[in-house]
């Protein structure tokens, strides 16, 4: 297993807007056919938009917002809390926490907030355990010899983690995969994404090749089409 950040421009959104083309996405599931050609390997590369959670967010901006503007009119005696007692029982304050909160809940949704926002040690936690998870719903551990490899990139995040089954990491310690890493974070940074999957897949392949050569009886028991996700 391996993992690297990813400092690259903005990708495009998944879900309104189109990630990868039709051809893109055509190019990466030939590079998969022919880097599993002559391996038992399984390779299989994903793409999710994020992988953090942020339910916490929206709360935490407003509360942000709320503290920050109540600092600043302090001293402008209509914010007065007492006032607000005394005259409007408090609902000037009520009125500014729902604008915070509005105001909160639009910019959680922003990419470069949830970055700032979100320590990186829980992004990258955050990020091995949707990749674990998304290995386990498309299950890919299903392989008869336990040889399925997964490369996979948060986008949020900017991370990218492979995750190789026991099959292959018996032969293959855990930097053997660097190199896979940093030929696909290399592009990525470029926001050449097709070219950045069909680089590390094809690394991927040769690597296999090595340990796992293919035997008469292969068969594909994955699929190659790229996987793209929310």
């Amino acid at each position: 297993m391996a993992a690297a950040d990813l400092v690259a421009e903005e990708l495009q959104v998944i879900g309104k807007k189109k990630f990868l083309s039709e051809d893109e996405i055509k190019k990466i599931t030939d590079a998969v056919v022919r880097a599993e050609q002559g391996t038992r390997g399984e390779i299989v590369p994903m793409i999710v938009a994020r992988s953090s959670t942020i339910g916490h967010l929206p709360i935490y901006i407003a509360l942000m917002l709320f503290s920050i503007i109540l600092v600043m009119l302090i001293d402008w005696p209509p914010l007065w809390l007492s006032d607000y007692l005394n005259r409007w029982h408090g609902l000037p304050l009520v009125g500014l926490f729902a604008i915070c909160w509005l105001c909160g809940f639009i910019l959680s949704y922003v990419p470069s907030i949830q970055r700032w926002l979100i320590p990186n040690s829980d992004e990258e936690s955050q990020v091995w355990s949707r990749a674990r998870s998304e290995w386990a719903f498309n299950h890919l551990q299903k392989t008869k010899e336990r040889t399925g490899i997964l490369l996979f990139v948060s986008v949020m995040e900017r991370k990218a983690v492979i995750l190789a089954d026991e099959g292959i990491s018996k032969h293959c310690p855990e930097e053997t995969w660097q190199d896979v890493i940093d030929a696909l974070t290399t592009h990525l940074k470029k926001g050449e994404w097709a070219l950045g999957f069909e680089t590390s897949v094809h690394r991927c392949g040769e690597i296999l090749k090595a340990h796992l050569p293919a035997v008469e009886s292969n068969k594909n028991e994955l699929s190659d089409r790229v996987i793209i996700k929310n």
